[in-house]
């Protein structure tokens, strides 16, 4: 899946963003937390240029699954962004 969104165009933001969620909760699942949160900023990172209700899921879905880490700072900075994302967006 990396690999597939390293090669996608620019234009395909979207198809990206929801490829990188999808890759970061199954590296969560694997144990590899470093690099799901590397993935889910990529996510994010992408999701600042969409407007997509799926995308907007998966940032719900990306904090549920990164609270129990919370104290890791990757995924706290993961947290933070999401939460200043969302009330910019508000």
């Amino acid at each position: 899946m990396a690999r597939s969104n390293r090669a996608r165009p620019d234009h395909e933001r979207r198809h990206r963003a929801i490829s990188s969620g999808i890759l970061a909760e199954t590296l969560l699942d694997l144990g590899r937390l470093d690099e799901a949160c590397a993935a889910w900023t990529t996510f994010l990172d992408d999701h600042a240029h969409l407007r997509c209700g799926r995308a907007d899921a998966a940032i719900t879905l990306m904090r549920t699954r990164l609270r129990p880490h919370a104290r890791v700072p990757a995924a706290a900075a993961l947290l933070n962004r999401s939460t200043a994302d969302r009330l910019r967006t508000a």
